[in-house]
């Protein structure tokens, strides 16, 4: 007959495993890990170390999650230019989305402006000759 108490013994072992996950299953817990960044094995703050780095024209520009992801750094590889709270970016962002959707029309109004500019430069050029 087998001891109530020892039924863990019997099982095999890849039942065993299986049985105490499902036994230590917290939902929190498993919530909490999905939603964390992984950095050095460790769980941290969504966003937390997360870099853009960007050439333009030679120049090398990093834009950086600082501060468990409350303030983005921007600045060159070596040195920040400045470090802004996510609220500041936020209305940033959003002051240029307005502008570019409903002033410039997702870019085409600019388009079209410099296709027109070309065109008088041109027809100014001809009548130069």
């Amino acid at each position: 007959m087998i001891d109530q108490s020892c039924k863990a013994q019997v099982m095999p072992s890849g039942l065993l495993g299986v049985y105490y996950k499902v036994k230590n299953f917290s939902l929190e817990k498993w919530l909490y890990h999905l939603l964390s960044e992984k950095w050095c094995g460790n769980d941290m703050v969504p966003l937390d170390h997360r870099t853009l780095y960007v050439n333009n024209h030679g120049c090398d520009y990093v834009f950086s999650f600082l501060n468990d992801s409350f303030e983005i750094g921007i600045g060159y590889p070596n040195k920040w230019h400045t470090i802004l709270r996510r609220e500041t970016i936020h209305k940033f962002i959003w002051w240029y989305l307005r502008l570019w959707i409903f002033s410039e029309w997702f870019g085409l109004r600019r388009y079209i402006w410099y296709k027109l500019l070309h065109r008088q430069v041109n027809r100014h050029k001809r009548s130069l000759q």
